[in-house]
């Protein structure tokens, strides 16, 4: 009988092969042993480089925190309404679903800066009086807003402890507390909070400088994706939170900011910025001497940023749909 060459040949690969299988098993057996007798204090010198690396990864490594806190929004409404906060992907499938909105799910920052036991944040306002070039006014006097509550990752149910809307807080029992009027501060309170905490003016040397860039950055990034027209302007409040190691982060950018005189605190900014947009669009823009507008009064305003060349409009912007949709995985 004449010996079948191919039949040889896979007999002697499976040997190969299952002994090459024994020698890997083995291995693997001798790692594990060799893994199971590592000191302990080596473990954690890798674990503890292995988050380093991470931080150097992911820019916002450090706002995670542990608790897998995720802030859903509905895209169309406003003060507050609809913001809830959540632990994981079932819950907010189930508040989402069968609601006629788009929703936008951002990690919720765990890590803020607390101002006597309160989250906060920044509301700042800023003018675009043209988008090519590029043309930004920055309202050199802001407002921070207070949570009504102290602030409690544990409890995700109460609005008052998570949401700084004063929409949301007025409705709150405890209007009068001393220390925050009607949950507001002006910039000078804020300020003045901050030297007496860390011995120098940081929201002046640290915090506002990144609030102007980012602006800066934010709006260039879609400037050329909106439609410009001459002769017009828009007012925007950018909403900005602070990390417990001083780090500015952009929340949200309002194109419709509240301007009603709902608190001492903003009575009295509403007016003053109402007086200095006048002075920007119509004194301002529309001096024909460019020679004397260094000399015109903008009020509070500042112009932080003008483009020095103009913009072409992407072609592929037109009718372009950014819209993400999934199918569903059938197993």
């Amino acid at each position: 009988m004449v010996p079948n060459v191919r039949q040889e040949n896979k007999i002697k690969k499976k040997k190969k092969t299952k002994k090459a299988d024994k020698d890997s098993t083995a291995k693997e057996g001798e790692e594990a042993e060799e893994e199971e007798n590592v000191p302990e204090n080596e473990l954690l010198d890798r674990v503890e480089e292995i988050l380093e690396e991470m931080k150097g990864k992911y820019p916002q490594y450090g706002l995670n925190g542990e608790k897998n806190i995720w802030i859903v929004k509905p895209a169309g409404l406003s003060r507050g309404r609809g913001i809830e906060c959540f632990r994981n992907l079932v819950e907010i499938q189930d508040y989402v679903k069968g609601k006629e909105a788009q929703w936008v799910v951002q990690k919720y920052m765990e890590n803020p800066l607390i101002v006597h036991k309160r989250k906060f944040d920044i509301r700042q306002w800023i003018l675009v009086t043209d988008w090519n070039p590029l043309t930004i006014w920055y309202y050199e006097e802001c407002y921070v807003r207070f949570s009504a509550e102290e602030y409690d990752t544990h409890n995700l149910e109460n609005r008052f402890i998570h949401l700084t809307n004063n929409s949301i807080g007025k409705y709150h029992e405890n209007q009068d507390c001393p220390t925050f009027e009607q949950n507001m501060w002006k910039m000078e309170m804020f300020e003045k909070y901050l030297i007496e905490q860390f011995g120098s003016d940081i929201f002046n040397e640290k915090i506002k400088p990144q609030m102007k860039q980012i602006v800066i950055w934010a709006l260039e990034c879609v400037q050329d994706m909106v439609e410009n027209r001459k002769n017009s302007h828009e007012f925007y409040g950018v909403d900005f939170m602070i990390d417990e190691d001083l780090n500015v982060w952009l929340i949200e950018i309002n194109s419709s900011p509240d301007m009603e005189y709902s608190t001492p605190v903003t009575k009295r900014l509403v007016k003053t910025v109402s007086d200095d947009i006048i002075k920007v669009v119509v004194d301002y823009n529309l001096n024909p001497n460019k020679l004397k507008k260094k000399d015109i009064d903008t009020g509070l305003f500042t112009c932080i940023h003008k483009s020095k060349r103009f913009i072409e409009k992407p072609l592929s912007s037109f009718g372009l749909d950014l819209a993400l949709e999934g199918k569903k995985i059938s197993k």
